[in-house]
């Protein structure tokens, strides 16, 4: 179950400002305007997103994580990480198996492919026991085989074991881009904002600028959170993405707007427009993300009778939803089952 944003009781430091972490959720929480402003409005209460042209791709600028010193692979142990990596690269997981089974060595970086490998396939509880065998071991982990331990742990809904890797691979190796990566991909999961807030403010803390691929987890971590001030952390997120000049992409608007699922109808509208204003157009993804926005259906849920449920729904809704499948039609936007339902049931009730 996604965990309540709670404050914690020892804040730390956020970014520019020494914003300290416990104030940031709590300004959140009693925000009360749309982070995002209209084409040509004012910037957001927490600041603004930048033009296009001005902000940078993830991991522009960024110094590369150092590479980790490992013993040199045996030839036969070079072939077999050859193979382990194209065979995950095809989803093969059963050549996986295959390759994997006659292995008795010791080698992290065979160990490694297999438990990357074991995450791309969907083998999650396989991936989770080969991590086991190599802790048997007794071998030092290398920063991969803990950023990949993570995500398995998370994608089982172990959260004690999600933080006791997390907890062992800072103590091991300290924070960084990697291994952060992870433990908001864990957050996402789980849809903890505050855990999603700290793994940020130690990445600023050890000097280390959070991308795309750090803020995007967070903002997922915003809208799988089941509390009524989720789309508020959302907007603080995305803001501290535009203080970072840091170029969004559409699955990440997409993933906002999902956020926005409790919001006023103006923080919805808003960040679509805000996405336009990117030059980024609307995908199979963001269209349904912003329908079911509108219309505040939960996700998941599946009206059978829409044009019932649309009767429910206010006016402005209603009307802001028609504009955006008229959008969606200009940008040639294929729509999914579902919007092609909701633009059938609501041509007949906006007719009545």
């Amino acid at each position: 179950m996604p965990r309540a944003s709670h404050i914690p009781q020892r804040p730390s430091v956020w970014t520019t400002g020494a914003f300290p972490l416990g104030l940031f959720l709590l300004s959140c929480l009693k925000a009360g305007a749309p982070s995002f402003a209209p084409s040509g409005g004012k910037a957001g209460r927490h600041g603004n997103i930048e033009p296009k042209s001005r902000l940078r791709a993830a991991g522009a600028g960024q110094r590369a994580q150092p590479e980790e010193r490992v013993a040199p692979l045996s030839p036969a142990e070079g072939i077999l990480c050859n193979q382990l990596a194209e065979y995950a690269q095809a989803s093969n997981w059963s050549a996986v198996e295959a390759a994997f089974s006659g292995y008795s060595g010791t080698a992290r970086a065979v160990f490694s492919k297999v438990i990357s490998a074991a995450f791309r396939c969907g083998q999650y509880e396989r991936g989770i026991e080969v991590y086991q065998k190599f802790h048997e071991l007794g071998v030092p982990k290398t920063i991969y085989i803990y950023a990949h331990a993570i995500r398995l742990f998370a994608k089982t809904g172990n959260s004690a074991l999600v933080e006791k890797t997390w907890a062992e691979a800072l103590d091991t190796k300290g924070v960084g881009h990697l291994l952060a990566s992870s433990r908001l991909y864990a957050a996402a999961e789980d849809g903890d904002m505050v855990t999603a807030a700290a793994v940020l403010d130690r990445m600023v803390r050890a000097a280390l600028q959070p991308d795309l691929r750090h803020f995007a987890p967070a903002v997922r971590a915003c809208s799988n959170a089941d509390d009524d001030s989720n789309y508020k952390v959302a907007s603080y997120f995305m803001d501290k993405l535009g203080e970072g000049r840091i170029a969004p992409d559409a699955l990440l608007f997409s993933t906002l707007i999902k956020s926005y699922r409790r919001a006023d109808l103006e923080y919805v509208t808003s960040a679509y427009k805000k996405m336009k204003d990117f030059g980024i157009q609307p995908d199979r993804s963001v269209a349904e993300a912003y329908l079911t926005t509108l219309l505040q259906l939960s996700p998941g849920m599946v009206k059978d009778r829409m044009d019932v449920y649309l009767k429910q729904v206010s006016q402005d809704r209603l009307l802001a939803c028609r504009e955006a499948l008229e959008d969606l039609g200009e940008a040639e936007v294929e729509l999914s089952s579902f919007c092609r339902v909701v633009k059938s049931a609501l041509g007949a009730i906006l007719e009545e």
